[in-house]
């Protein structure tokens, strides 16, 4: 058996998107380098990954195995490129950010440079109201929120948007 990881890959999302010319447009990917990716993935394996059934692609169940598998190995090169990176001095690792509706606007543009300089830090940002983001801010489920301004935690005030970023304390 030989296939790459970028092979793993764009099954993976494919398995998530359930559409080639999605997961074609979510990887910056042509069409049609998708379905040889992934043809040529098929041809490692003696049972079918997939089938169409009235015009709609589906995972068959031993494709379903395979596309868990395949996350699980692309999780563990990129455990691998963390170690790398930090044995390197890199800062890496997860940073989970949560904000309001107003702060997705702000966001790329205050994360587009630590994003340049700390490119082994894996940045999630999740958006959704007020009280979510308070509350996954207390529960230690995020790094950083980002929100109008709360007495309880501590807080830097960014800019004139009065958005501040508070961590819990």
């Amino acid at each position: 058996m030989k296939y790459t990881l970028h092979q793993l890959e764009i099954f993976v999302r494919l398995s998530r998107t359930l559409s080639v010319t999605q997961t074609a447009e979510e990887l910056n990917l042509s069409q049609p380098a998708v379905s040889i990716q992934l043809k040529n993935f098929q041809s490692n394996f003696a049972i079918p990954l997939t089938e169409i059934v009235h015009k709609r692609l589906y995972l068959t169940e031993f494709g379903k195995t395979v596309a868990l598998k395949a996350a699980e190995v692309l999780r563990s090169t990129e455990g691998v490129n963390q170690c790398l990176a930090a044995y390197q001095g890199e800062i890496t690792g997860p940073l989970r950010i949560s904000t309001v509706s107003t702060g997705k606007y702000i966001a790329p543009y205050l994360l587009a440079p630590y994003i340049k300089q700390h490119p082994s830090v894996d940045i999630s940002l999740n958006v959704s109201n007020k009280s979510t983001v308070l509350q996954e801010l207390t529960g230690n489920e995020i790094d950083l929120a980002s929100y109008r301004s709360s007495p309880n935690f501590a807080s830097k005030s960014m800019y004139s948007w009065r958005m501040n970023l508070c961590w819990s304390v």
